[in-house]
């Protein structure tokens, strides 16, 4: 049984490494590497092309994250989003990958929650573009509660770091969304904001332009200046090693999230991604944004910079799950 979606890599073939012992994943031959790399140019992104990648993240999110009973599709968390785990095809679409730790939750065709093998993935070249999840990584019955904490130590989300997640489909689903939260305020960190004119929402006879402050905290003051690359929690616990009850203190005791740059604020489009960032981060799950809203409310941001939308605007913010 296969799945198929562009927004998701390829997976093409699970075998067995009888050297030593090990299950493998092959996957689609990514050209422009990982979105990690990406950022670790440090190089200055348009605001259209990080929406166009953090629209493409989400879409593969909203397809893992969906359940279609007459497609026998089920719900799928994957359980260790980050921007290693996100490659960039040779069109510039970006995809996620790596579903070593994913596991199917509860649907209509599963009774109980499984996990998925874990599994060291490799990469082979391929030319296709159409991502396949291949169900064929068969269920062992294994209740999520007796798994150990799965994802990357400083994508992990508040109730994972405190090991007081409730597992159930809902739950384990909104731990991806904290963790699309940090990528996502890694890409807008990316974002060149000189200089920049933004319409803003208003009858054709009244429409002025914003300008965005080209001063922005822990970034440039002209255009020709580079990027500093920042990890989130970079600021306050440092890049590399972190120790795992600092960060727990941080992030589930102090409630504590990644700087913020003030110019952000002085754009409806920008404070829109803004927000969109926080509230899929916050720290009660159940309060997070739902990945389909987040799309919804990208669509619209994507949407206004491209003025490209027509009749009534829709306001995005209705949508909270």
């Amino acid at each position: 049984m296969q799945f198929f979606c562009l927004f998701l890599s390829p997976l093409f073939l699970i075998f067995t490494e009888k050297v030593q012992n090990e299950y493998r994943l092959v996957l689609e031959y990514a050209t422009q590497g990982s979105l990690r790399s990406t950022l670790d140019r440090g190089e200055w992104l348009p605001l259209k092309h990080v929406l166009q990648l953090a629209r493409d993240i989400v879409r593969g999110l909203c397809f893992l994250h969906a359940d279609y009973p007459t497609s026998n599709k089920p719900s799928i968390a994957h359980r260790d989003v980050k921007p290693e785990n996100i490659l960039i095809r040779s069109d510039g679409s970006a995809c996620l990958s790596d579903f070593g730790q994913s596991a199917v939750l509860d649907s209509p065709m599963c009774d109980e929650i499984n996990q998925l093998d874990r599994v060291a993935s490799t990469t082979t070249t391929t030319t296709t573009a159409t991502a396949i999840v291949s169900t064929s990584l068969t269920s062992h019955g294994m209740n999520l509660e007796a798994v150990p904490k799965a994802g990357t130590l400083r994508y992990m989300a508040p109730e994972v770091l405190d090991g007081a997640i409730q597992f159930t489909g809902r739950s384990v689903l909104c731990t991806d969304l904290y963790s699309l939260g940090l990528c996502l305020w890694e890409l807008l960190s990316a974002v060149s904001m000189f200089p920049i004119m933004v319409d803003l929402q208003e009858p054709a006879s009244s429409k002025q332009l914003v300008p965005i402050s080209p001063i922005v905290s822990h970034g440039p003051t002209a255009p020709g200046e580079p990027r500093r690359v920042w990890l989130p929690y970079e600021l306050e616990l440092g890049r590399h090693d972190i120790d795992p009850e600092e960060l727990r203190h941080l992030v589930v005791v102090r409630k504590h999230r990644p700087h913020v740059n003030d110019a952000w604020f002085e754009s409806p489009l920008y404070t829109q991604f803004y927000r969109t960032i926080a509230e899929s981060w916050d720290s009660e799950p159940e309060a997070r944004l739902s990945a389909s809203c987040v799309l919804e409310r990208l669509n619209f941001i994507h949407a206004q910079l491209c003025n490209t939308t027509t009749g009534p605007k829709k306001d995005p913010n209705h949508c909270t799950h």
